[in-house]
């Protein structure tokens, strides 16, 4: 058995409230607020900058050459792709920058 069939085994009931999370939920049937949703965007923003933290760490800390250049990569994807495609989802979104940059994280983020 895979790795990841082991896992989603053992975590039967927790991937269970998952998917049937009321923000999962309404994402799905377009019921969730617009507010919430923002609130999502915003606070992923702040996940995606602290996120490029730890690759950055990561590539600084790796040992070998062949670890370090995979984290590079995933820094560099982070930085420059998926970042943009967050701003830029967001600006659609009625999002400004100002509003990410402003944005305050929460405990659980």
């Amino acid at each position: 058995m895979l790795l990841s069939e082991k896992l989603r085994v053992g975590s039967g009931a927790v991937w269970g409230k998952m998917l049937r999370h009321p923000f999962v939920l309404g994402l799905g049937d377009g019921t969730l607020p617009h507010e919430s949703f923002r609130f999502y965007m915003c606070q992923d923003y702040i996940f995606l900058i602290e996120y490029s933290r730890v690759l950055a760490l990561a590539a600084a800390k790796a040992e070998g050459l062949e670890t370090m250049k995979r984290f590079a990569q995933l820094l560099d994807a982070t930085l420059n792709t998926e970042m943009e495609l967050h701003r830029d989802f967001c600006t659609e979104c009625g999002i400004d920058s100002h509003a990410l940059r402003r944005t305050v994280p929460a405990p659980t983020t």
